[in-house]
């Protein structure tokens, strides 16, 4: 039998140009099969949700200066507001070396935050 891998329950482009990103962003490790994101430490510091928006986690003032250039404060589908997450905007996105820097921003931002203890399997 044929186990298919579970793929990314975005829209095919946005994953392609997310993951694209992800790989031109050295230190940047793409995970989660059906919700891709990064994370370091235990943070997460960007994803791509299921409608193909990405959000990156920044700083104060990076966050400021995303929102001037076309990135809005995200908000879950739920309607909660994520604290401290931007959407990138897909000019952005469609630019894998635009892209890849905010992404770095990102992961420099997260590798400030106390380290959180990760949820492992505990199955034998």
């Amino acid at each position: 039998m044929n186990a298919r891998k579970p793929s990314s329950a975005a829209p095919e482009m946005e994953t392609r140009l997310y993951r694209a990103a992800v790989a031109a962003t050295e230190g940047c490790e793409l995970k989660g099969a059906t919700m891709p994101y990064t994370s370091i430490n235990g943070n997460m510091y960007s994803f791509l949700d299921k409608k193909g928006v990405v959000a990156v986690r920044l700083g104060e003032v990076e966050r400021a200066e995303l929102e001037q250039i076309g990135g809005e404060p995200y908000v879950h589908e739920s309607g909660a507001a994520m604290k401290e997450y931007v959407s990138l905007p897909m000019g952005i996105l469609s630019d894998e070396k635009r892209a890849a820097e905010w992404l770095c921003r990102s992961l420099a931002f997260a590798g400030t935050l106390k380290p959180k203890a990760t949820a492992r399997s505990t199955k034998a």
